[in-house]
């Protein structure tokens, strides 16, 4: 039989889990979001975005709105941890399905992550007049 404090633990594993991930996700989403550069943190980070090139027409929304990307991806990643953390309507009494709770958490939490993050993604571009938003080359 599963205790309580079991389902905490898992809860907490599940969202350090999507939190991690969402860190490491954060740049190459902004990367292929709006093409600007950004990339995987082993990489670079954001050294190769439009943003340190001052002759770029538009640079990328998420860098050069620090409110707006903070905004977006802060929103993103609470998304991802309520849903990761979120309680089982029903108790199981099983140690697999304690790994299945686990592991649907996580999948839901980057998910959440993933949506919220495309959502505000493209709003804050659309605001910020950018030209490119992962297959779109104009908001017109």
């Amino acid at each position: 039989m599963n205790t309580k404090r079991e389902w905490w633990t898992v809860r907490y594993q599940a969202a350090g889990l999507v939190l991690l991930a969402s860190l490491v996700l954060m740049t190459p989403l902004c990367g292929l979001m709006f093409d600007c550069g950004c990339t995987w943190p082993w990489e670079g980070l954001d050294s190769h975005c439009n943003i340190h090139d001052q002759a770029a027409m538009h640079q990328c929304p998420w860098c050069v709105s620090l409110l707006a990307g903070m905004v977006s991806l802060g929103l993103a990643v609470v998304v991802g941890l309520l849903l990761a953390a979120k309680l089982p309507k029903s108790g199981y009494d099983s140690r697999l399905a304690l790994s299945l709770f686990a592991v649907k958490r996580v999948i839901q939490g980057l998910l959440g992550f993933f949506v919220v993050a495309l959502l505000t993604g493209y709003f804050v571009g659309y605001w910020q007049g950018y030209p490119y938003f992962i297959l779109l080359h104009a908001w017109s």
